[in-house]
Order: C-alpha cells, then sequence, then structure tokens
C-alpha cells in the first residue's frame, strides 16, 4: 500500500485504535514509520485493501470523533522537539483515515535497555533512565498538555535514551480540549482517570511513571534494591492513591 508516496512495507505493531507501520521513503531513500488511525473495533480494510470502511454507519460519529481526536493530538505533539519525545514529521488524511509520519526508531541497545536488568539496577542507573523521561514530560506539562497513557510499552528503550511514544487518541492532550474515550491500563491510570469530573494534571504522567518503575522490578522489592529513602519517598508521593499538585 502506498499513501502520499510512503510505502507501507509491514506493520510493526497494532493497538485498538491504530496500527503503526514500516515505511520506506523513495524521495529519500530511507526507511520510517507511519501511524495509521484504524479503530478495529468500528473499522475494516475495504477490498482494495487501503480504504478504510465503517463496520456500520451507526458507528459513523465516534469514528469521526476519533478521527478528529487523532488529527488534532498529532498536530499537537508535532510541536515538540525533545529527544525523549516521539517526533511527528507529518500529518495527512488519505483512504478515509489519516496518517503521521514518524522517524523509525533503531533497535534497542543493552544499555538503553537496562530496565529489562531488574535485579542489577542501582539507584543511579534509574535515575539517568528517569530524568530524560522526566523532561520531556515536563515540557508536555508546561504547554498544558499531558500524556495521560505513560505505560511500559510506551517507552522505548534506544541507544540515545528512552523515548515516549505517542499513539494518536490515547496519548498526549490539552487540559482545555475535548476529551476521547478510551481503555485504561489498570496498574498505571489513576484514580482521577475512572471519573470524567476530577481533574487531572501532571500529577497523572507522574503516577504512572513511577508505576513503570516497580513494574521493572518483578524480582525485587523497592525496599530491597538499594534505593535511598529520598528516591522511595518520592515514589510513594507519586505512587499515592489522591491526586496531588
Amino acid at each position: 500500500m502506498v499513501t502520499e508516496g510512503f510505502r507501507l512495507e509491514q506493520a510493526l505493531g497494532e493497538g485498538g485504535f491504530g496500527i503503526m507501520y514500516l515505511t520506506w521513503d523513495p524521495a529519500l531513500d530511507k526507511h520510517g514509520a507511519i501511524k495509521a488511525y484504524m479503530p478495529v473495533s468500528l473499522a475494516l480494510r475495504a477490498g482494495d485493501e487501503a480504504t478504510v470502511d465503517l463496520r456500520s454507519e451507526l458507528d459513523r460519529p465516534t469514528f469521526d470523533a476519533g478521527l478528529r481526536s487523532f488529527v488534532n493530538e498529532a498536530s499537537l505533539l508535532a510541536r515538540f522537539d525533545h529527544p525523549s519525545l516521539v517526533k511527528v514529521l507529518r500529518i495527512w488524511e488519505d483512504n478515509g483515515t489519516a496518517y503521521m509520519a514518524l522517524p523509525h526508531c533503531e533497535d534497542p541497545t543493552p544499555k538503553a535497555s537496562l530496565p529489562a536488568a531488574a535485579d542489577a539496577v542501582t539507584e543511579a542507573q534509574l535515575l539517568s533512565w528517569l530524568e530524560p523521561l522526566l523532561d520531556a514530560l515536563s515540557v508536555l506539562h508546561q504547554e498544558n498538555c499531558d500524556h495521560r497513557d505513560v505505560a511500559p510499552h510506551k517507552i522505548l528503550p534506544i541507544g540515545s535514551g528512552p523515548v515516549l511514544l505517542d499513539f494518536g487518541v490515547r496519548a498526549a492532550r490539552s487540559r482545555t480540549g475535548p476529551r476521547c474515550p478510551r481503555p485504561l491500563k489498570p496498574g498505571f491510570a489513576t484514580i482521577e482517570q475512572y471519573g470524567s469530573e476530577v481533574m487531572q494534571g501532571p500529577w497523572t504522567d507522574l503516577h504512572a511513571l513511577a508505576g513503570v518503575v516497580p513494574d521493572m522490578q518483578p524480582r525485587l522489592s523497592m525496599t530491597e534494591a538499594h534505593l535511598s529513602a529520598r528516591f522511595l519517598a518520592a515514589m510513594d508521593a507519586a505512587l499515592s492513591v489522591g491526586p496531588f499538585a
């Protein structure tokens, strides 16, 4: 399949709202990645394997709302330029759906994949991994935006450091913009995300990122990991049930 001159070579991953493809750009003679809006519960591919059709026209309002959210949030993320935030290069609509072009990230390196070796992680190593992610979230928060979907599979370890991924309708939102209902991840979603009237904010992302840290240490309790009292206190605050400012 070809769109906007990009040849989609293979699917790299698929979620409830979209598909990530490895692409080839003949103009630049290089690989890239494209995320396509594709809510599988609402849509399917037509016979040409490119056009997106609805399973039922009754789902049109929900599909269109998600499509607008996908485009708006891709436009929002395209404003940011941070080494630990995935960069949105282009956004366009075609084939009855929308796409965002992203850089193709290299394979993980042993150094960048540090969290996988949970029983050997030191506090200094954890901080070296957390600091660029916290800095990236700070960039979002300073613009009144929250990611709201931080989880282990949204953090890609590459040679230059961890990169926080975005997957369209489940990613960064302006606090003043419209919200689109989406599934929540137990263990990472905060209590305020389960209610429509409770204020969300930077604390929502910090709670999720702190949840990633315990998830990285499945064989080692936090108190056995030789972590300082200051680090553990920060983790406890971030993992508290009630939202904080």
